[in-house]
């Protein structure tokens, strides 16, 4: 299908065939990322290992209650990581900007950390282990915001927001693969004489190991190539008071954009982390009737990514107001028999508008700086990101209540507010272009 699009008049496919437009965005950026010498080894890396991590991802929570973990310390392991990535993001950032080699340096140290990381983790025995693991790991976290943005960096503006929902895209779909092949990857392990639980355990969550490792070692063994920037981009002299003016006027839609970002990924965080406890509570619903959700929900997601340079006729900030809207009426408490399959068809639709919006603003604030601050942008949003995580993990828990599930003043309500304050951040963004 790919091959014969390119014996289409190209407006004809853009304007008429988005789905036919999305496979050539694929093809272009496939090729960008394989030919491309310094993307090449990193790019490959963060595939294996993205389907890696996704592998183990359906029975991590069961290998640490298996070390006797409670609740509360599967919450410090993450908390731990994160805080471990957010203390390492401005140093990456920084590295990525001084020089090609920063950047190979800062890739090949989180690469090393992930890898250290799996390994800990993957032979620990009690929950100490799993913590000193978890710190290390978080320190490699910042491996798949590196990759990223070199990728930003090494492709021309205007091609930047289709390369970037490109990269995004394809990571998320290698994420649904990588959990659809959990099943038939542990049928293999029972058939072939594995009978141990908490063997197969084992084996599993060191199957991403192997792809660190294997990764680590070949950027290791491996000369840090010399990047050629773009040759279109055009170093424009000008003077202190222009440039300073430049930097001011990039300056509020950054923070703006930035706060557009915050909002996106806490509602993102709200509503996964707390969806599997309202299906439960309101439908009665099981984990086994539960996964086909959560892999369409994924699906669309990737779907809208990829699908987002295609669909300039949806403005960025409508997205936004309709997701608020579509959390508020998807998890509103709508009643009667149907009632599931109304939640189900808006909350995929949110999550559609969801992902549409988030490679636009990331891809938005790269395009406010030059080449040259590339890398704390990048980073700062990887932190800003972070950030929202952490504040929708714990204020989302805490709003939401068990004995009424058709509550929605609490943290429905704030990823509504959230989204909307998206949107207002967005417009105001708009009027410094």
């Amino acid at each position: 299908m790919a091959v014969l699009i390119n014996f289409i008049p190209q407006p004809y496919v853009h304007d008429r065939y988005i789905i036919m437009a999305w496979l050539d965005d694929q093809r272009q950026a496939f090729r960008h990322f394989f030919f491309t010498p310094h993307l090449r080894v990193p790019v490959l890396i963060i595939w294996v290992a993205t389907f890696g991590s996704s592998l183990h991802e359906p029975v991590t929570a069961f290998f640490y209650l298996k070390l006797d973990a409670s609740a509360s310390d599967i919450g410090n392991l993450r908390t731990v990581a994160t805080t471990a990535s957010l203390l390492l993001a401005p140093v990456y950032g920084s590295l990525a900007d001084a020089s090609p080699r920063g950047t190979s340096l800062a890739i090949r140290a989180s690469s090393v950390c992930c890898a250290l990381g799996c390994l800990i983790r993957g032979i620990a025995t009690n929950v100490n282990g799993l913590l000193f693991a978890s710190f290390i790991m978080g320190c490699g976290i910042g491996l798949w915001n590196l990759v990223l943005t070199s990728v930003a960096a090494s492709c021309p503006e205007e091609k930047r927001t289709v390369i970037v929902s490109t990269f995004l895209a394809q990571e998320m779909t290698l994420r649904i693969l990588g959990r659809l092949s959990y099943t038939p990857f542990d049928y293999l392990l029972v058939h072939a004489g594995f009978d141990d639980l908490m063997l197969r355990y084992r084996i599993i969550m060191s199957v991403c190991t192997a792809f660190c490792i294997v990764g680590a070692i070949w950027l290791l063994v491996s000369s840090p190539p010399k990047i050629k920037m773009d040759d279109t981009v055009k170093v424009v002299p000008i003077g202190v008071v222009e440039a300073r003016n430049a930097e001011e006027k990039s300056r509020i839609p950054f923070v703006l954009l930035s706060l557009g970002v915050f909002c996106l990924h806490a509602s993102i965080t709200v509503t996964l982390m707390l969806w599997p406890l309202y299906v439960s509570d309101r439908f009665g619903w099981s984990a086994s009737q539960f996964a086909w959700v959560v892999v369409s929900s994924s699906s669309v997601r990737a779907a809208a990514m990829g699908l987002a340079p295609r669909l300039k006729c949806i403005p960025p900030a409508i997205a936004a107001v309709a997701a608020g809207v579509l959390v508020h009426f998807a998890f509103g408490g709508v009643g009667g028999e149907d009632a599931w399959k109304y939640h189900v068809i808006l909350s995929l639709i949110y999550i559609f508008c969801a992902g549409y919006l988030e490679p636009f603003l990331k891809t938005r604030v790269s395009l406010e700086f030059p080449r040259c601050y590339q890398g704390r942008i990048w980073a700062s949003l990887f932190f800003i990101q972070s950030l929202a995580v952490i504040f929708g993990s714990i204020v989302g828990t805490r709003l939401y209540s068990h004995e009424n599930p058709h509550y929605v003043g609490g943290p429905f309500a704030l990823c509504n507010v959230a989204l909307l304050a998206c949107a207002a951040c967005i417009e105001g963004a708009n009027r410094f272009k």
